[in-house]
């Protein structure tokens, strides 16, 4: 929020004019104003493995739009940062990007988990001591034209779920796309509705950044957001709610088939919920050997030295 105020004030203005690297974490609207001199090193860090399309400006039917929009891009950007020979070629295309323009370094923000799979921050431990029970994350993402479903079994019982959270000694938390954040404090998501007992919110005013918690997490329930993917990072069971799978695929669209990339069991009933995380509290090796080939497909890297491969690149384009 400071940094919004401060980008549209003349010393934010001079600041980033006189930047010689600058980094980007969403896309334009970081920074709408900025144009940058060649001589500025611009990387976009993106914040997730796309598995769903990103939209390309190349492919707009608008022609002197899409080209307008394709060269602004194209000025942009000195490297776009991906993970892995696939995600590098996938990226490209979304973006509309020179391939040689895509590096694969891995995620800096994954650097986090790698160094804290074993030992999570005892920081965070202590603001939150329920943190280390078993912990179950439900992390959805948003939709573009309908609000998130949390539940979407006509059998949902909270009861149930809570009675198999108390059986088990665990939490779930329910945390959905910073976007469904806004829509809850306007009343449009009420997690007041959704949580209770050991049902908690884990929203962003909880947990800013959820790479803090995600080495607290024991198990993952997630459709197709890119946290998921992250989360492979750690080896440890993935549940998948794809309830609208076939309505995403038509408005956004997915980049792989879901099915073939997804290494956990996709549940439509409160049932088969309950079921998914009982057999992976007992046995959390149960599919190891299916995140671990997925794993291989979306990370090159496993050694938490992103931050260390995107310096020499940016040291290598100053020199």
């Amino acid at each position: 929020e400071e940094f919004n105020k401060a980008q549209y004030s003349l010393s934010g203005v001079l600041t980033l004019l006189r930047a010689k690297v600058v980094f980007y974490v969403m896309g334009e609207a970081d920074i709408p104003f900025a144009t940058f001199s060649q001589k500025t090193v611009t990387i976009q860090l993106w914040h997730g493995i796309p598995i769903k399309r990103i939209d390309n400006p190349g492919t707009s039917t608008d022609t002197l739009r899409s080209l307008l929009a394709r060269l602004l891009k194209l000025s942009q950007y000195t490297y776009w940062i991906s993970n892995s020979a696939i995600d590098r070629n996938a990226t490209a295309l979304c973006a509309g990007l020179p391939i040689d323009r895509v590096l694969i370094t891995g995620y800096p923000r994954n650097d986090y988990l790698i160094e804290h799979k074993g030992t999570p921050s005892a920081e965070i431990l202590d603001r939150f001591p329920y943190l280390q029970k078993k912990i179950i994350l439900y992390a959805p993402t948003w939709r573009e034209k309908t609000k998130v479903q949390f539940f979407p079994f006509d059998d949902f019982s909270f009861e149930e779920i809570n009675t198999f959270l108390e059986v088990n000694d665990a939490y779930l938390l329910l945390r959905g796309h910073w976007s469904d954040d806004i829509y809850a404090k306007n009343g449009k998501i009420q997690y007041k509705f959704l949580t209770k007992g050991r049902i908690i919110a884990a929203t962003h005013d909880v947990f800013e950044d959820v790479q803090e918690l995600l080495p607290c997490v024991d198990i993952l329930i997630s459709d197709y957001s890119g946290i998921w993917i992250d989360y492979l990072l750690l080896d440890r069971p993935l549940i998948f709610v794809p309830y609208d799978l076939e309505e995403y695929e038509k408005e956004r669209g997915l980049l792989y088939n879901y099915y073939q990339i997804t290494p956990g069991p996709k549940v439509s009933t409160n049932k088969e919920l309950i079921e998914a995380m009982q057999e992976y509290i007992q046995n959390s090796e149960k599919d190891s050997e299916k995140r671990a080939y997925i794993k291989k497909v979306f990370h090159e890297y496993e050694d938490g030295l992103a931050y260390k491969r995107i310096y020499e690149a940016i040291k290598k384009c100053r020199n």
